[in-house]
């Protein structure tokens, strides 16, 4: 990669970033701190000292997608429901970004009480909730 092309892959990074702190401080609670944490230990791999960084697997997708492994419940779970884990991934998807991909953490007046509730119904369906999923994590 030319040094162009990695500026552009760690702008990604901060941005996808920055919109998981978002999502994250809205859904679970977390500080940013966490957030970075779970990006870097967890999360899509982001970039690392001595290591050239290609965000082409992150952008391939919504940040809200990144997320979904937080939320997701286990695939007997799932099943036991009536679900298969890729139309679980699209309605988490759905819930939080509601179609409007990267706009949705840009807009100052985005109502997270009406995203925590979507997320919380598609829980629910599933045999969860969003105070499950809270509990369950660090």
């Amino acid at each position: 990669m030319n040094s162009r092309e990695e500026l552009d892959a760690l702008q990604d990074w901060e941005l996808y970033l920055r919109c998981w702190k978002l999502a994250l401080r809205e859904l679970l609670g977390w500080a940013p701190e966490v957030t970075e944490r779970w990006a870097q230990t967890r999360g899509p791999r982001g970039p690392r000292p001595g290591h050239r960084y290609d965000s082409s697997f992150l952008t391939h997708e919504t940040p809200a997608y990144h997320l979904t492994p937080l939320f997701t419940p286990s695939r007997e779970q799932l099943k036991a429901h009536g679900y298969t884990l890729p139309q679980f991934d699209e309605e988490f998807i759905r819930a939080v970004e509601a179609r409007r991909t990267l706009q949705v953490y840009e807009d100052a007046h985005y109502d997270w009480m009406e995203v925590r509730d979507r997320v919380d119904v598609l829980l629910r369906r599933v045999g969860a909730s969003l105070e499950d999923v809270r509990r369950s994590l660090p």
